[in-house]
């Protein structure tokens, strides 16, 4: 009995330690990943760019769905203004 409750003791101590050296990686990928955003799109510039290339491409996905509708013997056209 008494090396059974050693080895769960030391089982224990190594599934802490491997949780540990996980949160660790996962901690480090995660400043790295920030870190790279925040360098790339450090600049207004890049950042305006950044959305006007979504809000773009959204109006452009937008536009492809809805021009032309047909409702009720009238159509709605979305005109994309970027």
């Amino acid at each position: 009995m008494a090396g059974s409750v050693g080895d769960s003791s030391t089982n224990s101590k190594s599934v802490h330690k491997m949780l540990e050296s996980q949160h660790t990686q996962i901690h480090v990928s995660f400043q790295t990943s920030m870190i790279m955003v925040e360098a790339r799109f450090k600049g207004k510039i890049l950042w305006y760019k950044l959305i006007r290339s979504i809000l773009r491409n959204t109006m452009h996905f937008l536009a492809d769905e809805t021009n032309p509708v047909v409702g009720g013997g009238t159509y709605i056209y979305l005109s994309v203004i970027v």
